[in-house]
């Protein structure tokens, strides 16, 4: 019988912790790990913690203010007190901790502050090596959104945007019958606000175009 996944505890830094919880854990194991996770953190680290909560969907990418909101508030209790440690929690996929780590290491990385640097280094790692190839491709894009906006090559409109169609650029994966039903569904922030119908789809008959 397989052993259930536990809640995962890393320190990426010394004052960057991540705490993530497999989605499929059962709630009574998740509530037990969490209780001794935030018994070790009281006793390690007593009042210099602060938690943030992805609070996000699953698979899905935030908008761009929650990310650049969990940024400022890592920077600002950070920067307070040295011995001030943020933890990131997160139940779910790995991407979402992608998204904030890397957001945060391009937040801060503009401050240009020579002692940041070796942390920079552990953070740029641990993306790198746990969770970077765990990201969808919305996730992944929102954060090269981030990264322009700071380095100022980009500018977020007010303007409202229309969406005319969508190209897909080779099939999806496909059933082992050789089909698959695609729709698009459409959120703000983490409200689906439009669903499309379904739309079946047979691979070709030489087969499946290459992903």
């Amino acid at each position: 019988m397989e052993e259930p996944q536990r809640t995962d505890l890393t320190y990426i830094t010394e004052r960057i912790i991540t705490v993530l919880c497999p989605a499929e854990c059962p709630e009574p194991l998740y509530q037990q790990n969490l209780q001794e996770i935030l018994v070790m953190l009281q006793s390690k680290h007593q009042h210099n913690c602060m938690v943030l909560d992805t609070g996000w969907l699953d698979h899905l990418a935030p908008n761009l203010d929650q990310i650049f909101s969990v940024c400022s508030s890592m920077e600002k209790w950070l920067q307070t007190h040295p011995r001030r440690v943020v933890v990131l929690h997160c139940r779910g996929g790995k991407g979402q901790l992608a998204v904030l780590v890397a957001s945060y290491i391009d937040f801060s990385s503009m401050l240009n502050s020579a002692d940041l640097s070796l942390d920079h280094f552990a953070m740029r790692r641990f993306y790198s090596n746990k969770l970077s190839a765990l990201m969808t491709p919305s996730q992944k894009r929102y954060v090269w959104l981030v990264r322009s906006i700071l380095k100022g090559g980009l500018k977020v409109s007010p303007s409202p945007l229309f969406l005319f169609c969508v190209v897909l650029h080779g099939l999806p994966r496909l059933r082992l019958d050789g089909e698959c039903g695609l729709f698009l569904r459409i959120y703000q922030g983490s409200q689906a606000v439009c669903t499309s119908a379904v739309h079946p789809v047979s691979a070709p008959p030489d087969g499946p175009a290459p992903l």
